[in-house]
């Protein structure tokens, strides 16, 4: 069994012990369906990313993950005999753990993030990969929250992703009330909408998107975009 496969029957054993359809940990986990059919079918296997994102949606550890991985290689007989392979492979999950639980991301942002999002699980799984890539996080749970703790914390936050579909005050009610406080903040705005629906000047980020993608904007517009 290759390491591909290891992850592949982990994480379809996690999603059908909790009923989950491969298109409901897709808009769980912000992970396309294809890419998590691919794992799942043992042809790709996930980066450190992608890990944390599928354990968030899974509700379990991205290292409890990792240790069962590590079982089935260690019980396979394809990894008993061939040791060099096994020896590689297991090094790199060693690493990649290791990575995860280190007290500091290797590399320190010093822009400071704004995660608003009602749903609990959501707003976990964005906050946990922000944080392993080095960002310090903030978090509210709804539009009313977030303009208070841009009121509160004033200059500090650099950058806020918020979804648009929310109690209270939804995303864009919350866009324009923060914007009016502060025009040079950069706003990411997560909808499952379309988003030619919305002003040419917002950045949106249409549901299901990849934390790569995610990450990919965040550098855009923290690195010399005009803000959004």
């Amino acid at each position: 069994m290759t390491i591909e496969e290891a992850f592949g029957a982990v994480i379809r054993r996690l999603r059908r012990e909790r009923n989950l359809s491969q298109e409901q940990l897709s808009l769980a986990s912000f992970l396309d369906r294809t890419f998590i059919s691919h794992i799942e079918g043992g042809k790709q296997q996930p980066s450190m990313v992608s890990l944390f994102a599928l354990a968030g949606a899974l509700n379990v550890l991205p290292s409890d993950i990792i240790s069962e991985v590590e079982i089935i290689l260690n019980l396979t007989s394809y990894h008993r005999v061939q040791k060099g392979a096994r020896s590689v492979e297991k090094q790199w999950i060693r690493n990649l753990e290791n990575h995860m639980k280190a007290a500091q991301p290797p590399m320190q942002r010093p822009e400071t993030v704004l995660v608003v999002d009602d749903e609990v699980q959501v707003r976990e799984v964005l906050c946990e990969l922000l944080r392993a890539y080095g960002f310090p996080v903030l978090e509210a749970a709804d539009g009313c929250a977030a303009v208070k703790v841009v009121e509160e914390q004033g200059e500090r936050i650099n950058l806020v992703i918020m979804d648009v579909a929310m109690p209270q005050k939804n995303g864009i009610e919350a866009y324009q009330e923060i914007k009016r406080m502060r025009p040079g903040l950069h706003i990411i705005l997560v909808s499952g909408y379309h988003s030619g629906i919305f002003d040419s000047e917002i950045t949106i980020l249409q549901k299901p998107f990849s934390p790569e993608t995610l990450l990919k904007q965040m550098r855009l517009m923290l690195e010399g975009a005009p803000p959004g």
